[in-house]
């Protein structure tokens, strides 16, 4: 262990910060937070509308002349509470609900067509909308048709699809921060006062850094692709496999991070749960992680 120590140490004096020397193959990805802020020559990406997953999916429709009936049957079959009514291929006539049907009939008509009781100017969002503006009229309407650019029907977008990216935001940063915190604990043993402060990001040498418990996740990252570093933690587990699936992990806290609609899916939810599970065993071989229920002896 001495030798290990020495060898960390000689690293970390004669070159502080400067990991990479010993990585194979390292390829790191910066915290969010050391990239410069943005200014001139730098376009920042909003949320939008169509960044949700429901508006990327092509809706089902139904044509203004068609019967009540086939309408109700294909909403009773999809468990949907309305449909989108096109002409053509995608020219929005408006929109059908079980709320338009049943206002029709308690105004005493007897509908038997879809257009005698759909609504012909339903709300309707952009897609290059943002997202953060949109949220308060799908809550208002709990529905609303999203079009293209050019007015085309593009998707229909309902109060259940910002629940559900509720959800899946929370459950990942949620992830996020239980798999640093573990990470921390698992390091501590390993690295102690002498070696920590050394591995903090250029550019950082005013912030204080007592312990693992002050690095940040990016930092915690480079510091696992130091072979005598990585020694110091005293497991069998082999670091290059390690250091992929964490970068894996930072990629998708990156993504969170910066609402990259191509991270919002249950792949990645999947692959923080495993590695939060596959963690938390590091700290405590006899732990049950968080989000599971011991086996059954």
């Amino acid at each position: 262990m001495c030798g290990r120590l020495k060898r960390a140490l000689g690293v970390v004096r004669s070159a502080p910060y400067d990991l990479s020397v010993h990585a194979e193959g390292a390829d790191i990805t910066p915290d969010p937070s050391s990239k410069p802020p943005a200014g001139p020559g730098r376009v920042a990406t909003l949320p939008t509308v169509g960044m949700l997953a429901a508006a990327t999916r092509a809706p089902l429709t139904i044509e203004p002349d068609a019967p009540l009936r086939k309408a109700m049957s294909l909403m009773m079959m999809h468990e949907y509470s309305q449909l989108p009514v096109v002409s053509g291929k995608s020219t929005l006539k408006g929109l059908i609900s079980w709320k338009s049907i049943g206002r029709a009939i308690s105004l005493g008509a007897e509908p038997g067509f879809v257009r005698e009781c759909m609504d012909r100017e339903p709300p309707t969002l952009r897609a290059s909308d943002r997202l953060l503006d949109a949220m308060p009229s799908i809550i208002r309407h709990e529905c609303v048709i999203v079009t293209d650019d050019a007015g085309r029907l593009q998707a229909v977008v309902t109060t259940t699809d910002l629940s559900e990216l509720s959800h899946s935001m929370a459950e990942k940063f949620l992830l996020l921060e239980h798999i640093e915190r573990q990470l921390k604990l698992f390091c501590e043993n390993g690295w102690g006062p002498e070696i920590v402060p050394r591995l903090r990001a250029p550019g950082e040498s005013a912030r204080k850094v007592a312990s693992v418990h002050d690095l940040t996740l990016g930092e915690l990252q480079r510091a696992c692709e130091n072979p005598d570093l990585w020694a110091l933690l005293g497991v069998s587990i082999d670091r290059v496999v390690f250091r992929d699936e964490f970068k894996l992990v930072v990629e998708i806290r990156n993504r969170a991070m910066h609402f990259n609609p191509s991270g919002l899916d249950l792949q990645d939810i999947q692959r923080l749960r495993q590695f939060e599970r596959f963690v938390a065993r590091l700290v405590d071989p006899g732990a049950t992680p968080s989000g599971t229920s011991p086996r059954p002896s």
